[in-house]
């Protein structure tokens, strides 16, 4: 009776150490792509491109410079893949004339997002049907710096396409 208590016991204390099984996910295991996108990001910068065509028949004035007064966030998900954004920073552009202006720049909007089998570009479309293509510049946990073309009206006189390099930082 006494072996038995004793084994009754090391049984109980044995099954009591006993390691429980881990459900987690192995953090060593490297994040996918998919999964570093999602979060909430903030604008951290943002430079751009573009021509703007002359009034008067000659040569396009190029236009290179980074955003002034930047902020804006993008807020991803996933399952279902959805991004909400919405930013404003201010752009130089040169005139005629000679000097610069400073033309407001702001947008905002909502997209479904997919990401290319090699993580070089994200297509992002919204609900008008309407696609964009953001490709991967940067690829880190806490920052992103994505590529893509924006169509603008210029203050509702002409349309341009501006090439943006965006920058984002992942909001804390």
């Amino acid at each position: 009776m006494k072996k038995l208590v004793i084994l009754s016991l090391a049984i109980i204390a044995w099954s009591g150490c006993r390691k429980e099984k881990n459900n987690t996910t192995n953090p060593n295991t490297p994040l996918t792509y998919e999964e570093k996108l999602v979060g909430n990001w903030d604008l951290d910068s943002i430079y751009y491109e573009t021509e703007i065509p002359s009034l008067t028949g000659g040569p396009a004035t190029p236009v290179e410079d980074s955003g002034e007064n930047v902020s804006g966030e993008f807020i991803i998900t996933k399952g279902p893949n959805e991004l909400s954004y919405n930013y404003t920073f201010t752009a130089n552009v040169p005139t005629p004339v000679g000097g610069n202006i400073n033309v407001p720049v702001s947008q905002e909007g909502d997209a479904t997002w997919t990401v290319a089998s090699d993580n070089s570009e994200i297509y992002l479309k919204s609900p008008e049907d309407e696609s964009t293509v953001y490709e991967v510049v940067r690829n880190e946990d806490n920052l992103q710096e994505f590529k893509t073309v924006i169509d603008y009206n210029l203050q509702g006189f002409i349309n341009i396409e501006v090439t943006a390099y965006i920058t984002l930082k992942r909001a804390n």
